[in-house]
């Protein structure tokens, strides 16, 4: 869980963080601060109430030529905390763990950029910086990580993923949610959408989804078992209906109806914003896209989302950063592959207990929807990884 923020430094202002730099630095611009040369670095109080913090790091690479992405290793005390590859603009967050802090009452982060590089060596320019890292924003926030809680019961687990929407991807959240007997009507219950297609749908209203003659029912299945498939948006969902409705003239024409109700009642949710919005996925999609997918969400509603990735360390299973306005990145064990039944359990529930927590505490959602609303009720529904 987050606490509230210890240090923040604006590098576009000098006057903001002058007291506590170092080596390593360029004068503010408009858009922030570039570090010059292969390290630069900090020196700032040690929350010395706190057993660990989270570091976040708001950063632009310097690009050109063949270089398309920088690298960045983080050092607190001589400890590496974290280590990067950034090709567009984004916010980095890692943790600093209690066994890094010296308990002096300051520390020292360094920040190495080992592919830092001089504009005049690739476009036409007089400027002999080598620069690595624009720094636009530092946060340093208190932490208390979730590990080592008691388990949820169910009751209370069912009631926590009630507040929470799969957009896609993979049936992975969508199997959390069933294995505590919470059934959602939802687009994107066991189905999946990938993130290009679903900016695209959102840009389109999803016009093509009510289009049967894009619909079509993939082979290979079991008897009652099979994948529809959705030309327009790569939409892939499972149906248990039996195989001979299957083949029915009605059935293409059925489904493309039902989609289209699906994704009024999805837009419904957004309007509502009470509850919190789901993507799944691995790290090497950029926080831009997800700010972009925020945007596009927000065109119904003033949507919180939720982004869930894979733990690069022990110490960030559970943990959630909240990276502005409204976006969420939480840290699971491990996202599943092929198997989306086979999840980590645990650390699902703690990321979406300290995201609940957080969004409350940050005043993200209106009040709970009561439980008669229609998002509290449920259909049984096949699924597939």
């Amino acid at each position: 869980m987050l606490g509230r923020s210890f240090l923040e430094m604006d590098f576009t202002s000098e006057v903001d963080w002058v007291g506590y730099r170092r080596g390593g630095w360029s004068f503010p611009e408009v858009g922030g601060t570039w570090t010059v040369g292969f390290a630069s670095d900090l020196l700032v109080p040690e929350p010395l109430d706190a057993p660990c913090c989270t570091l976040l790091l708001s950063v632009s690479p310097f690009l050109g030529g063949a270089v398309t992405m920088q690298r960045m290793v983080v050092r607190v005390d001589g400890t590496q905390v974290g280590s990067f590859e950034v090709a567009h603009p984004q916010t980095l967050a890692c943790e600093i763990p209690e066994a890094v802090l010296r308990r002096d009452g300051v520390m020292q982060i360094v920040f190495e950029q080992p592919d830092a590089m001089r504009p005049s060596d690739v476009a036409a320019s007089d400027d002999q910086r080598l620069l690595g890292f624009m720094y636009k924003r530092l946060v340093l926030q208190r932490s208390v990580l979730p590990q080592g809680a008691p388990p949820m019961p169910n009751t209370r687990a069912a009631a926590l993923l009630r507040r929470f929407e799969s957009l896609g991807d993979t049936c992975e959240f969508s199997f959390v949610q069933r294995r505590y007997d919470v059934e959602p009507v939802g687009l994107f219950r066991f189905a999946g959408m990938r993130l290009h297609r679903l900016l695209r749908g959102l840009d389109e209203d999803f016009a093509g989804l009510g289009d049967p003659d894009l619909l079509k029912v993939m082979g290979g299945g079991v008897e009652g078992s099979h994948d529809i498939y959705h030309h327009g948006y790569g939409y892939v969902y499972h149906t248990v209906r039996p195989d001979a409705e299957l083949r029915t003239p009605e059935f293409l024409r059925q489904e493309a109806a039902r989609l289209k109700f699906l994704w009024r009642i999805l837009k419904g949710d957004l309007r509502a914003a009470r509850k919190i919005f789901v993507v799944r996925s691995g790290d090497d999609v950029s926080e831009r896209l997800l700010r972009l997918l925020l945007g596009r969400l927000r065109r119904h509603g003033q949507v919180t989302l939720l982004w869930v990735v894979e733990a690069s360390h022990a110490a960030q299973v559970g943990h959630v950063v909240h990276l502005g306005d409204g976006l969420l990145k939480g840290h699971v064990t491990y996202l599943t592959t092929t198997r989306a039944y086979d999840f980590a359990d645990e650390s699902w529930l703690q990321v979406c207990a300290e995201a609940e927590q957080m969004a409350e505490r940050l005043q993200l959602l209106p009040e709970p929807a009561h439980t008669g609303d229609r998002a509290q009720e449920t259909v049984r529904q096949g699924g597939t990884g």
